[in-house]
């Protein structure tokens, strides 16, 4: 499983601040935290934040200069991001996100595959989420296709389930499942699946424990890549058991040198 650490978004109003701010030390803590807790990946995303831009490479350099990790670069304006590669070398790093809109396809496909990105594909049309299985399939399968035939490799895709949040839709986490079953039957090895896990508890209280919960789920159909919180033991903890569980532990020594490091228990 590739952990994508979540914590670094302007989006919360504690993380803007410290953005707006260019609290370096707290950013450099938190990003250390993420990477020490089990995130080979951080997500910034800086869209709310005054000059989304500049706030954008100061946070990866501050992030970099803390940690060794990748960076994915997180915004819905592909000129920003095709800025970002033009001025920080990148060496390990997930475009974040290509849609099947052409204006972001013809600015972020080329640059992924002249940077040797990974990209987050997210299948949505119009700006507008797939509403049932069969649409997140078709968007998916033909978003997959357009990548693969403008050169980005297999192990490059990380296709988005579109997770959303339970609350607004109760079938909408279900509806993403069934979509993941149907496309790791469908697409070609090597392809990732990934899903934003924090989006399913949006809007309702305990959402630690729904999310941990939908990890275990989504991890049990397929998902091999996920954009959480790894400050949360417990979360990090049902990963590394469900990795075991699902036989993708080989003689179960992931889990033996992390309970070793973390002496969690339930």
């Amino acid at each position: 499983m590739i952990v994508v650490g979540e914590k670094l978004n302007s989006s919360t109003p504690e993380i803007r601040k410290m953005m707006d701010a260019r609290d370096a030390e707290a950013l450099k803590l938190l990003a250390a935290n993420q990477t020490r807790a089990g995130a080979p990946y951080l997500d910034i995303n800086t869209s709310t934040a005054e000059n989304p831009y500049e706030t954008m490479k100061w946070a990866i350099t501050a992030a970099l200069s803390a940690c060794n990790c990748g960076i994915s670069v997180d915004s819905p304006d592909e000129r920003l991001i095709e800025r970002v590669y033009g001025e920080i070398e990148l060496k390990d790093s997930l475009i974040n996100s290509v849609t099947l809109e052409q204006r972001k396809l013809s600015v972020l496909l080329p640059l992924a595959k002249r940077q040797g990105a990974g990209v987050v594909a997210l299948p949505v049309m119009d700006g507008a989420p797939p509403k049932s299985v069969s649409e997140r399939v078709a968007y998916a399968r033909r978003l997959a296709d357009t990548l693969l035939q403008g050169g980005i490799e297999p192990q490059k895709i990380f296709l988005d389930i579109t997770v959303c949040a339970a609350g607004a839709d109760k079938e909408a986490p279900t509806k993403a499942l069934c979509a993941l079953h149907e496309l790791k039957a469908l697409c070609p090895p090597g392809i990732h699946f990934i899903a934003g896990i924090s989006n399913v508890s949006f809007g309702l209280p305990g959402r630690e424990l729904l999310n941990r919960a939908y990890l275990a789920m989504a991890m049990g159909a397929g998902l091999s890549a996920a954009i959480l919180d790894p400050l949360d033991g417990a979360l990090m903890a049902q990963l590394m058991a469900c990795e075991l569980l699902l036989g993708r532990d080989e003689d179960c020594g992931a889990y033996i040198a992390w309970q070793r490091k973390n002496e969690f228990s339930v």
